[in-house]
């Protein structure tokens, strides 16, 4: 009777070794990976203001911001990106949200961009609340009636716990994850899966 384990390892191994074993052409697209990038200094659009903001967070840690107004707006947007998001390379994200008639308020996770501090988990989790209560409290337009949470991949666990603590108009949960388990698992790729287990630790769970 074959053991099932030799060929098991057989497999493995050939997975292993097969991209070895293959040629990939690589070509001047997979070479370069440009990103626009924007500043309030140099963001030009009719009718369309963007400005910088330092806010407060957690423990007196200042956290970067953009504040985009329109003269029509009707609402505001709270946007929490993922953990590759930073505000310089928000520029085609501002641009799409000014087809809609909202004002926008971004912000640099700390230790992110020109925001200081280091970033944990639950720095991260109490620093939402603090730019949103920042946001509903401080910028003209944004009760929280008319304030609108969206959060993209890793920010949909900061906008989530936002529209737990606090009382807002709508949040929005773009590309989420339901646990960190899940949010981990997606960073293994198929072909590791059988070699490789991303375990979370006690704060992200």
């Amino acid at each position: 009777m074959a053991r099932p384990f030799p060929a098991l390892l057989a497999a493995a191994l050939l997975l292993l070794f097969l991209p070895a074993c293959s040629n990939i052409e690589v070509g001047e697209d997979d070479l370069f990976q440009n990103k626009p990038t924007v500043t309030p200094a140099d963001f030009e659009q009719a009718g369309v203001t963007l400005d910088e903001l330092f806010v407060e967070g957690a423990g007196g840690v200042h956290l970067n911001a953009w504040h985009l107004t329109q003269p029509e707006a009707k609402g505001t947007v709270l946007y929490f990106g993922g953990n590759g998001f930073f505000l310089v390379h928000s520029k085609d994200y501002i641009e799409a949200m000014t087809d809609f008639p909202v004002n926008l308020v971004l912000v640099d996770y700390r230790g992110y961009g020109k925001s200081a501090g280091e970033p944990s988990v639950e720095a991260l989790r109490r620093d939402a609340l603090v730019v949103f209560d920042y946001v509903v409290d401080s910028l003209a337009g944004a009760p929280p009636r008319a304030t609108v949470v969206h959060g993209h991949s890793m920010g949909t666990f900061m906008a989530a716990r936002v529209g737990q603590k606090r009382r807002a108009a709508g949040v929005i949960l773009q590309n989420p994850a339901t646990t960190a388990e899940q949010w981990t698992d997606h960073l293994t790729p198929w072909y590791l899966e059988l070699f490789l287990t991303l375990e979370p630790s006690a704060p992200l769970r």
